[in-house]
């Protein structure tokens, strides 16, 4: 993991992207638009790591494609210390992919619908049922993140009603006691243990009632406030 002195810069620079030309767009810039700070000992290769990424998003936004990239508070971090936010160590999708790789037949769990069935094209932002992207800090906490969206989207699209749900609950409260994907909270999990804590339970509630207080990489206990859920899983 970076060092303390990382985390605490990159703390604090809670925008996730900053839209900026990147013509002539430097490692000082860099710096200065999103208030880092490095131990001189760090300073040549995170220097090293940011023009690496930065020739990187230059090369996909010069592809003239539908969508360009941005720098952000991450655009300095390893590929290591990226992993360490992702919150996962494992799961099904690792495993299908191996499977795919080795030739195997996945097992029959859904019955894809023939393509000819499926609309053209499926946008559900414009159908006002998928909330703002929310910002996990230093948290593993990805798949909390992850299953709170869904069920805000499923709770928009059956009651037309989009709720801001609490992550925090989420990552904290979600028992995991085979540690799937990691051992909860900030240490990582899976979005099934999410629904399966959710279903489990009374419900989760919204963002305001529990707030997120993980922001830096801190396990809490669950501590349930007293206001009724707002959604389930049946």
């Amino acid at each position: 993991m970076f060092s303390k002195v990382v985390l605490v810069a990159l703390g604090a620079s809670m925008a996730a992207a900053k839209t900026v030309d990147l013509t002539n767009y430097t490692f000082d810039n860099y710096l200065a638009d999103f208030k880092l700070n490095f131990p001189a000992s760090e300073l040549e290769s995170r220097r090293a790591t940011f023009m690496s990424e930065l020739a990187r998003v230059r090369a996909h936004n010069a592809k003239n494609l539908s969508w360009k990239e941005e720098i952000n508070q991450y655009s300095v971090l390893t590929n290591k210390e990226r992993l360490a936010f992702k919150g996962r160590n494992g799961g099904v999708a690792q495993t299908q992919g191996k499977m795919l790789k080795a030739g195997k037949p996945l097992p029959d769990n859904f019955v894809m619908k023939p393509l000819e069935h499926l609309p053209k094209e499926v946008d559900w932002r414009t159908k006002h049922v998928v909330s703002a992207v929310k910002d996990q800090g230093h948290c593993g906490s990805c798949w909390a993140f992850a299953a709170t969206a869904v069920i805000e989207s499923h709770v928009a699209i059956a009651s037309g009603l989009l709720f801001d749900l609490s992550p925090e609950q989420i990552a904290m409260c979600s028992p995991n006691p085979e540690s799937c994907g990691g051992t909860g909270g900030c240490n990582g999990a899976t979005s099934e243990i999410a629904f399966e804590y959710v279903s489990n339970s009374d419900g989760i509630r919204e963002e305001f009632q529990y707030p997120y207080t993980s922001y830096y990489g801190e396990n809490y206990a669950c501590a349930m406030p007293a206001a009724a859920s707002v959604a389930t899983i049946n």
